[in-house]
């Protein structure tokens, strides 16, 4: 009879006490105990089945603390729409008073604010990790940043300063700023970043790279030699994670891809072919503990690991 009241006339556990005249912590038990008993069974039938199996599996063969998996678009050019509306959908679900957090540029993570609510939260701040690139306009860390705080209702940290400088002692100055050091250090303490993963074949990270100079002309030929995988905030490493050619990076302003390793949580948004190495790369190497990504990817991802284990 309880059993029916709560799961068929949804009642509540303390409208049910008030009937049948016992406390409701004894409700509580003789619920536990219809399900104990097999009186109440709960399955879970739902499309949403087999990507929470893969959400476990990549926690697993990645080392993550979490794992999100969304299905493939039937359309490719969908996909980061796809990715972008269950990265909203975490961090939403997420949301808490006086909370930091910290974004990096991309795609898919500018489909992640498209998709995001209008809201108040209170005591929010957001921060852009790395300094901006103009040439990707609304893509770009600092734009990301603004724009989550007009939807969600928080107080922009922005980090307004180029994401490459000619010079270290460029660099060094614009890090005595109060301003500037006040907000790197804000990102550094984030509870949480949401985070891009770039690949070497991507056309229009070499295109923005090369028109801002922000490496030599000869980098890329330089990364294949090197056999790196991946890319994060300007950073690039193999696939065992391993930071390679770390000198590259010593003019970007903004946090180290070292830092992520000791910050509180460090989610990648990230799908398609040709992101499976960098983000088991990225994983790998301990710069992320949580993935956002689709059915498919995570297909490969799991694959690709095994192979490398084996061999």
């Amino acid at each position: 009879k309880v059993a029916c009241m709560y799961y068929e006339e949804e009642m509540t556990q303390q409208e049910i006490a008030d009937v049948i005249g016992v406390s409701r912590i004894q409700v509580v038990r003789m619920l536990q105990r219809a399900r104990d008993t097999g009186i109440v069974r709960i399955t879970i039938d739902s499309k949403f089945r087999e990507n929470v199996d893969l959400g476990r599996h990549l926690q697993k063969a990645l080392d993550l603390r979490k794992a999100f998996v969304v299905h493939s678009p039937v359309h490719p050019e969908y996909l980061f729409d796809s990715i972008g509306r269950g990265a909203s959908d975490y961090l939403v679900a997420r949301l808490k008073p006086n909370m930091i957090l910290g974004v990096s540029a991309g795609r898919t993570l500018r489909a992640m604010v498209n998709s995001l609510p209008r809201c108040e939260t209170e005591g929010l701040r957001v921060c852009n990790i790395v300094g901006g690139i103009s040439s990707l306009g609304d893509q770009s860390a600092q734009e990301l940043a603004y724009q989550i705080c007009e939807r969600l209702g928080g107080r922009p940290m922005m980090l307004n300063v180029p994401f490459h400088v000619s010079t270290k002692h460029i660099k060094e100055t614009l890090l005595e700023d109060e301003r500037v050091a006040a907000t790197i250090e804000a990102a550094r303490c984030a509870d949480l970043i949401l985070i891009s993963v770039g690949d070497l074949k991507n056309p229009m990270l070499r295109k923005v790279y090369r028109r801002e100079e922000v490496y030599p002309r000869d980098i890329y030929e330089r990364l294949l030699d090197h056999e790196v995988v991946g890319e994060m905030i300007g950073c690039f490493y193999d696939i065992r994670g391993k930071q390679v050619l770390p000198e590259l990076s010593e003019h970007i302003v903004g946090i180290d891809i070292q830092d992520l390793k000791s910050m509180p949580s460090v989610m990648a948004v990230a799908g398609g072919s040709e992101k499976a190495l960098p983000i088991i790369g990225a994983a790998r190497g301990g710069y992320i503990d949580g993935l956002i990504t689709d059915d498919a990817t995570a297909k490969q991802i799991s694959t690709t690991v095994k192979d490398i284990v084996d061999t």
